[in-house]
């Protein structure tokens, strides 16, 4: 059994590794003042390094401030469902990646210390909780992008357009050229599986040894 055991191993080392590939792969890539590419570390130090500078404006009353991309600040500061979302995923994102690195660690030092087959047992269920995080997160930033450009165009066109009144009723279209969802969230979301994945395999070759 000790093969089959191995697979369950062997997916959950697949699943950390998409896990970290995510963190390098666009999450966002905006068209406003310039074309930008954000990933997820690169966007939480971007809206980090933006809250800073803003602290230390007020603090100095210095009128000189980093000019950040107006997309950023509003989805993370003006509509609450979608900035709920965002900074969820932001925070459970990194959590299920030290959990999910953690199970590893532990499953691996099992097979070292027992020398003939990986015992998962509770870290196992963990990895299970790890994975569900990962799927949820990363559903959350899809959501939370998804949410803001609906909610952005629907307030344009109540403002007459987001470009005067000739791009009337065209604001829908207009967002989706300007904000663009990357592929990082969907390889969160396949990571995820196959943590979620991993935890049944290891769970049903375990009782049928």
């Amino acid at each position: 059994m000790n093969y089959k055991m191995n697979y369950a191993f062997l997916l959950l080392a697949v699943a950390i590794s998409l896990l970290l590939l995510s963190l390098i792969i666009p999450w966002l890539v905006t068209n406003i003042f310039g074309q930008r590419v954000y990933t997820l570390p690169s966007f939480i130090t971007s809206l980090l390094d933006y809250q800073k500078t803003e602290e230390n404006t007020v603090t100095s009353n210095n009128s000189s401030k980093l000019r950040a991309d107006p997309i950023l600040i509003d989805l993370s500061n003006v509509y609450t469902n979608s900035s709920f979302a965002l900074f969820f995923s932001m925070i459970a994102y990194p959590i299920s990646i030290i959990i999910l690195i953690g199970s590893i660690i532990v499953a691996g030092l099992g097979k070292i210390k027992k020398g003939i087959s990986i015992k998962f047992d509770r870290w196992s269920k963990i990895t299970l909780i790890a994975g569900i995080l990962v799927v949820v997160a990363s559903i959350s930033w899809i959501y939370s992008i998804q949410s803001f450009k609906t909610q952005f165009s629907e307030h344009a066109e109540i403002a007459g357009g987001i470009i005067g009144e000739e791009w009337k009723g065209n604001a829908s279209v207009i967002i989706d050229r300007m904000i663009v969802m990357g592929f990082g969230p969907f390889v969160g979301i396949i990571s995820g599986i196959i943590s979620i994945f991993a935890h049944f395999v290891d769970k049903t070759y375990r009782y049928q040894g």
